[in-house]
């Protein structure tokens, strides 16, 4: 999960808890010099040092920074801080961008890494990822940027980023040879890249009073979109709404909180934050519409892909909402992360703070939502029935007769 927010870094350049400052020294080796070579070298230097301070003064938990050093030489940001900070260039802090604002070029997957193995947890209708056969669950063992197989790179160990790459393929040659496993089993899939458009929100009636929204992330235009199709939904006279945030990673918690004050009767905080010092911070939604769909009942589908955002969501729902939380216990992302910009437009993914849900101050950090009923995705990857959105239905209907 991420904090939309662009941060400075002009008040770290003299940080003095290093040795290395470059601030205004750089044109003077520039000039004396004459190379790019070491110009480019000092501009490495300065990013380096630019992270670390970031990381020395804004990460949740306090870090040993000599060993924090020598962690992010050998491993990466991650590996001095947790799995979800990560470095991204300018090309793919470009790309970063172009996807929160819906679009971007790629097969049409989302992923998390956990633990060092990708796993896909969302694959978008009629790209060429579903094309190609590729399925949520399916775990990237592989890549092939160039569409050969002999030039296959093992993603074990790799960041959120470094995968990214991968998966932007060669410029040259738009194929992707993706070797996964599924159950145990090897599976290859040869996927050409496209231009693919993620609206984020689907949604339909299920019945006479039954509205239905997937939300497969939280980007740019998430929160506008599901309004309007919850405003259509309310002048229909839908009095229950299943919201469906199985396999939905998350992204902007901006997003996620405006869509719950939605449902709120009132102006309380949606989550608390707290930074490394432990003071406590309310989060107040800036939507110009709260409390517009309050008078609506809601059933929230889960399931284990479901993190940050999307737990945000389904936890205030169910501590502040009393929905029914309907599938499997959610991943348990209970910590979220801010945007730091670098020179020349790289971005810093630092986890800053813990969350806490609702008046409750609700931790759900390694435990997740726990659903309020119990329902296992159903075994047969070829079944049509999807028995979680069943029983969401069934539940809907069971409200709707009680509302009669």
């Amino acid at each position: 999960m991420k904090r939309v927010i662009v941060v400075s870094i002009f008040f770290l350049l003299s940080f003095s808890g290093f040795k290395l400052s470059f601030g205004e020294e750089a044109p003077a080796v520039q000039a004396e010099t004459g190379g790019m070579g070491v110009v480019k070298a000092v501009d490495r230097l300065f990013m380096i040092q630019t992270v670390l301070a970031y990381i020395d003064v804004s990460y949740y938990k306090k870090v040993d920074m000599d060993k924090c050093f020598e962690q992010i030489m050998n491993d990466g940001i991650s590996a001095c801080t947790d799995q979800y900070s990560y470095f991204l260039s300018e090309k793919e802090a470009q790309k970063e961008s172009m996807e929160d604002s819906g679009f971007y070029q790629g097969i049409g997957i989302q992923y998390e890494v956990k633990k060092g193995t990708p796993t896909i947890t969302y694959i978008y209708s009629d790209s060429p990822a579903e094309k190609s056969g590729m399925m949520a669950g399916d775990v990237i063992t592989a890549i092939s940027p160039t569409g050969v197989d002999a030039d296959s790179v093992s993603v074990s160990g790799l960041d959120w980023g470094a995968v990214s790459v991968l998966l932007d393929g060669k410029d040259s040659n738009k194929k992707l040879v993706i070797f996964a496993k599924r159950k145990n089993k090897q599976i290859v899939f040869r996927v050409k890249i496209g231009t693919i458009k993620d609206p984020s929100v689907f949604f339909a009636k299920l019945g006479k009073k039954i509205g239905y929204v997937k939300l497969t992330g939280f980007i740019d235009n998430t929160e506008d979109d599901f309004r309007l199709a919850v405003s259509s939904f309310s002048q229909a006279g839908i009095k229950v709404l299943i919201i469906d945030l199985r396999n939905n990673p998350g992204g902007s918690v901006e997003s996620a909180i405006n869509i719950a004050s939605f449902f709120q009767a009132n102006s309380d905080p949606i989550i608390y934050t707290r930074s490394r010092d432990n003071a406590e911070v309310p989060i107040i939604p800036d939507s110009e519409t709260p409390g517009i769909f309050k008078d609506l009942r809601v059933i929230v589908l889960v399931n284990k892909n479901s993190a940050s955002a999307a737990e945000i969501l389904s936890g205030w729902l169910k501590e502040e909402k009393g929905a029914i939380v309907i599938g499997e216990t959610t991943f348990g992302k209970g910590v979220m992360q801010t945007l730091f910009t670098l020179p020349g437009g790289a971005r810093l993914h630092l986890t800053t703070d813990q969350y806490f849900i609702g008046n409750k101050r609700v931790n759900i950090g390694k435990v997740g939502v726990q659903p309020t009923i119990k329902v296992k995705q159903s075994g047969d990857p070829k079944s049509k029935i999807d028995n979680q959105l069943q029983r969401a239905y069934d539940e809907a209907g069971k409200i709707v007769s009680s509302l009669k």
